[in-house]
């Protein structure tokens, strides 16, 4: 404990010497720079007052986060060493700092945050503390799950996720006292930035719910059908669910066998018929095969009581119906995420059936095998689901999509909630274009039984990998699946993890082909040929492998795009070529209607 009092002691002095080094900032008048401050931080209080209107996180359990924050402290206070090396290393984080600082040593350190990328977070000896010393203690806190004995591996993992979420609010980047491109922005537009960011704060509370709906992207910048989604192409089939979209083909010839898509419903269709460029479906009808995609209804009253089975049924069920009665012939079927769970349940019904709708599927950031899920997990509880049902009852029978999004925000705190209040909100600037952020703020209601499905089904039973997942009467499992499968991951997915994905493989009868691709849950899939990004691990021995670490360890890494690599596994079981059909119906054009509602419309 003498070391640790001898630091705190040497803490104060560099304190005192750090400063005396506040003439060699940026900033020439520093009694001005003062003023502004204490201006800055009284407006500061007007915004932490609109931020009241924090995300909902009543719909969270919070008994387990405080019960492995209880077990943790317990842990250290039973171990005086351990909590006495845990003090030392806190101390001799900042003790490093302050002494690189009065120094003047630069951080050659990587930033656990992209936000400090501005020169001013290193140059001006105020925000390079501020910056240094949030690093080093969110450093400290991250670690402390890891290097604490005695805890739960699930208890590590609920500390981890929400002392991010500490560490991230507390970022000085937050702050527009303490992140020099808010306090620069002020000075040079004489306070107007601030006042912008306050009054586009103001407009963005929901005046109903309290709510902040932060602006990710210029959600005028793109117009659904014309930027997005639009694909040529014709709506072939509706019902009360779903509507059907065929894409005109651009090729003379195409395969006999067609590729029915199957997206997730927490949004929409679109991520996979980005722009022109990006479109997964563009794509693979440009191969010569004709694309069918699923495009979901948003819940709303009409569809309120649908679960799983409803949406096997009315989905992907009378999807595929519509496809076998056009073409004559079964479909290579894809699945994305929650889309391909489903069509996993589906495979395994189909197999034990010996029914024959589907030739091949395909599973992209799909979990089947939910023991090891991604960061999702730490809301499901039987609490949580409990509160989540009420919510649902509370909202006519449909779990409202804010709420989801909200839940999904957290899950990336940095770039989804803090990077955005910091440029909307601190600096006053407009939200600029992104495709993907725009298809990520078009969020869906959905059906409150669907949900509840997805949590207790296959969250917490585990059901479908069990073999204990209900399908019209009849408990199928992964064990079932015998169709060929091609199942793809991604290696930072934290979503759908690949270890959890690879596990779902392994469970498959059928053959598997296992792909793990560079980047996470969206860009790791979306990554079209000549885009110049990411990678892939490509090889076999699935079955037999150790963990997807182990796997991918022996496994073929190739540069660019997956998508060719898959397209040549589909190919044997596409079938000859014939000429495409044509598009003809009374429904509408591509993308339909389905895909227009909004959230703020149900």
């Amino acid at each position: 404990m003498e070391s640790i009092l001898v630091m705190q002691c040497n803490f104060g002095e560099s304190i005192a010497r750090v400063s005396d080094r506040s003439d060699k900032g940026n900033f020439e008048d520093a009694h001005i720079l003062t003023e502004r401050m204490a201006s800055i931080g009284r407006d500061l209080q007007q915004i932490l007052a609109g931020l009241a209107s924090k995300p909902r996180l009543s719909l969270i359990d919070f008994a387990p986060v405080n019960q492995a924050a209880m077990n943790l402290m317990q842990a250290l206070k039973a171990d005086p060493e351990k909590l006495a090396a845990a003090q030392a290393d806190l101390a001799r984080r900042f003790m490093g700092v302050l002494q690189e600082l009065t120094e003047e040593i630069p951080d050659e350190t990587l930033d656990t945050s992209s936000r400090y990328s501005d020169p001013a977070w290193r140059d001006n000896p105020f925000f390079d503390m501020s910056r240094r010393m949030h690093e080093s203690f969110a450093g400290w806190l991250m670690d402390l799950p890891e290097t604490t004995p005695g805890l739960e591996e699930n208890e590590r993992k609920v500390l981890r996720f929400w002392f991010k979420q500490v560490t991230s609010s507390l970022s000085p980047a937050n702050n527009p006292v303490t992140n020099p491109r808010a306090a620069t922005a002020y000075l040079q537009s004489g306070g107007k930035s601030l006042a912008t960011g306050v009054t586009a704060m103001t407009k963005a509370i929901d005046p109903k719910t309290g709510r902040l709906n932060i602006a990710q992207t210029d959600v005028n910048a793109f117009k659904i059908g014309e930027s997005v989604a639009a694909t040529p192409g014709k709506v072939v089939f509706q019902n009360e669910l779903i509507e059907l979209i065929c894409y005109s083909a651009t090729t003379d010839e195409v395969h006999t066998r067609p590729v029915l898509i199957i997206p997730p419903w927490i949004n929409k269709y679109y991520v996979l018929d980005l722009t022109a460029r990006k479109s997964f479906a563009g794509w693979i009808r440009d191969q010569g095969v004709t694309t069918y995609m699923i495009s979901w209804r948003q819940g709303c009253a009409d569809i309120c009581e649908f679960g799983w089975s409803d949406y096997l049924d009315k989905g992907l069920i009378a999807a595929l119906d519509f496809i076998r009665k056009r073409h004559d012939t079964s479909v290579n079927a894809v699945g994305y995420c929650a889309g391909g769970s489903l069509l996993a349940s589906f495979a395994a019904y189909q197999d034990q059936t010996s029914n024959d709708s589907i030739a091949s599927i395909t599973l992209m950031a799909a979990q089947t095998d939910f023991s090891h899920p991604g960061d999702l997990s730490v809301y499901i509880t039987p609490r949580s689901v409990e509160l989540l049902e009420a919510e649902i009852a509370r909202s006519g029978g449909i779990m409202r999509g804010e709420l989801i999004a909200d839940a999904f925000n957290l899950l990336r705190p940095e770039d989804l909630i803090w990077r955005p209040i910091e440029e909307r909100y601190l600096l006053g600037i407009e939200p600029e274009a992104f495709d993907i952020l725009f298809w990520n703020s078009d969020y869906t209601h959905i059906p409150g039984p669907l949900l509840l499905d997805c949590l207790r089904r296959l969250y917490m039973q585990n059901a479908i990998a069990a073999g204990e997942f209900e399908v019209f009467g009849r408990n199928v499992g992964l064990h079932d699946i015998n169709t060929p499968a091609f199942v793809q991951s991604s290696e930072r997915d934290h979503i759908s993890p690949s270890e959890s994905v690879f596990r779902g493989a392994q469970l498959m009868s059928g053959p598997v082909k296992y792909l793990v691709a560079e980047s996470g849950h969206i860009a790791g899939v979306i990554n079209p040929p000549g885009s110049g990004k990411y990678g892939y691990w490509s090889g076999s021995g699935v079955k037999n492998a150790h963990s997807a670490r182990v796997w991918a360890a022996l496994g073929t890494h190739t540069k660019g795009s997956w998508w060719p690599e898959w397209m040549e596994w589909l190919e044997q079981y596409s079938g000859g070529t014939t000429k495409p059909k044509k598009l003809s119906s009374r429904l509408p054009d591509a993308p339909g209607n389905y895909v227009r509602e909004r959230y703020i419309d149900g």
